[in-house]
């Protein structure tokens, strides 16, 4: 019976502290706001840098513009947990511009996501030089060229999505990476 009673304990014990983890975890993860943001590259500098579980807050327009030349209106910032979503809008039309920031990413999940297909069907191609891992994905649209580009700088992967040539995606890739 001792032995019973302690077996009960120790399961009680286990199923507290898995249920715990699983609300501390919950409560981390639930946390969103969807506001407009113009916030400079000194705050996604200073929040990167100073918790690297915490996405990157998104840079202004006009720090975007300086490398993708695509005339951006102020960017709509969407937080999510660890995901931050930083769409601008082309004045010109289009398609939109759109940065997404993901902290906690691990090689392995960022190797995985290079080696499958894009939403089209297209094929990656590996980025030489540019953070800890770099990939890129062209598509067409009617009227241009959609660039995509996947970096991860330790444990943050940084998206960019834009209807610009991806040298000017990749121009602003090293930008976004010198902040974090």
């Amino acid at each position: 019976m001792n032995t019973a009673a302690a077996h009960r304990r120790h399961a009680f014990a286990v199923l507290a502290s898995v249920t715990l983890l699983a609300l501390v975890a919950v409560g981390c993860s639930s946390s969103s706001s969807g506001s407009k943001s113009s916030s400079g590259s000194a705050s996604t500098t200073a929040s990167a840098k100073a918790n690297p579980s915490t996405p990157p807050s998104c840079p202004s327009a006009s720090e975007v513009d300086a490398s993708l030349k695509a005339g951006l209106d102020k960017p709509t910032d969407q937080l999510n947990g660890s995901i931050r979503t930083c769409t601008y809008n082309v004045t010109a039309g289009g398609d939109d511009v759109v940065i997404r920031f993901q902290a906690g990413v691990d090689t392995a999940a960022f190797d995985v996501a290079a080696q499958s297909p894009g939403p089209s069907g297209e094929t990656s191609t590996a980025v030489a030089g540019l953070g800890d891992a770099a990939f890129t994905m062209q598509r067409q649209e009617p009227g241009n060229t959609v660039t995509e580009l996947s970096v991860l700088q330790r444990t943050i992967e940084i998206s960019i999505q834009a209807p610009v040539p991806s040298a000017q995606v990749e121009k602003l890739a090293r930008k976004l990476l010198s902040s974090i």
